[in-house]
């Protein structure tokens, strides 16, 4: 067998390969948009909180201990988020980084595969040749004559 023939059951499976990281890119960027989703949220609704608390009435002692208290807590969740969010951007680069190593053995081995089906062409074609050349003393050696 060829040696590019033997290498197709390898660059198959270096095919799937990337291919199942390039998957795993997808879900990963799709992670980084839920997150940065969220702490869009949050942020936009402490903003809004403190608006809607600020305008108005005078506050009694209670009412702003309580309104401190939940913007703190609110606060924390922002800061957790943004903790997340720099998780998953952390996990969607490592993705990355397996796609793009995927990617490359799968190049080289194209690579590879093109050289060896050159080389078998150019040894094939050779062989060809030497036949076609070799031809004309074969029929030669038996005795016949070639008309043109």
């Amino acid at each position: 067998m060829k040696k590019s023939k033997r290498l197709l059951p390898v660059q198959k499976l270096n095919t799937k390969r990337e291919k199942d990281a390039a998957k795993a890119v997808g879900f990963a960027r799709q992670a980084v948009i839920k997150e940065e989703a969220q702490l869009n949220s949050l942020i936009e609704y402490r903003k809004e909180y403190q608006s809607c608390n600020t305008v108005g009435s005078s506050p009694t002692g209670q009412q702003l201990q309580d309104l401190h208290g939940f913007l703190i807590n609110l606060n924390v969740a922002i800061e957790q988020q943004e903790r997340r969010l720099i998780d998953v951007r952390y996990q969607l680069n490592m993705k990355i980084v397996e796609w793009e190593k995927a990617h490359g053995k799968h190049k080289v081995m194209d690579k590879l595969i093109v050289k060896f089906e050159k080389e078998e062409d150019l040894v094939e074609s050779k062989n060809e040749q030497k036949i076609m050349d070799d031809l004309p003393k074969n029929i030669g050696n038996r005795g016949g004559h070639l008309k043109f």
